[in-house]
């Protein structure tokens, strides 16, 4: 069946399945991307939530840290001027 045997109606049918085709499928392309894209920035999100808590465990941990060492750097002139006294 050649197109000049076709009816007009359906060479209309034809044509416009022919640009819906490509239209149809690009769109289907684009949803699913931006589906993946919301997941991953979801999971990002979460990530982050987790993550918060534990930055500030570790600021905690280095304050501690150097607390600790004033702490014994103190201890130990109190005790080298006692023995230094003695």
């Amino acid at each position: 069946m050649g197109l000049e045997r076709m009816s007009v109606g359906r060479m209309l049918l034809l044509m416009g399945a022919s640009f819906l085709l490509p239209i149809a499928l690009s769109s289907a392309l684009l949803t699913r991307n931006l589906t993946q894209d919301i997941s991953l920035a979801q999971l990002e999100a979460a990530g982050l939530r987790y993550q918060r808590p534990l930055v500030e465990l570790q600021v905690g941990l280095v304050k501690y840290a150097a607390l600790s060492r004033e702490q014994t750097a103190a201890g130990l002139r109190e005790a080298s001027g006692t023995v230094d006294a003695s």
